[in-house]
């Protein structure tokens, strides 16, 4: 019973990571947003530093697991973070296959 409650909290929480994910792509509600962050993060970091920067808050969609676990659940539990990894991982790569099959 207690993995059955951990496998849907992962559900939640990577659902919610795809959520914040599409909200920041570019025609999005958070486009703009992402832009600005972008822009302010070039130049404080440099190009390099502000790439890594970006990954894990809204350019990368397995990158994301870890750090907004984190943020949503306010805690650090490794079994959470691996379990929307590999969630997020299975919903990037039908994103990209829906991606390039749409083009």
């Amino acid at each position: 019973m207690i993995k059955n409650k951990l496998i849907e909290k992962s559900l939640i929480i990577s659902f919610q990571i795809v959520a914040v994910y599409i909200l920041f792509r570019q025609g999005m509600l958070l486009g703009w947003l992402r832009v600005a962050i972008a822009n302010r993060l070039d130049k404080i970091c440099g190009l390099k530093l502000s790439k890594q920067i970006q990954a894990p808050l809204f350019e990368c969609l397995i990158c994301m697991s870890s750090v907004w676990t984190i943020i949503l659940t306010f805690s650090f539990d490794i079994r959470l973070m691996l379990l929307v990894c590999g969630m997020n991982t299975i919903i990037s790569i039908i994103l990209d296959q829906e991606y390039h099959t749409s083009k």
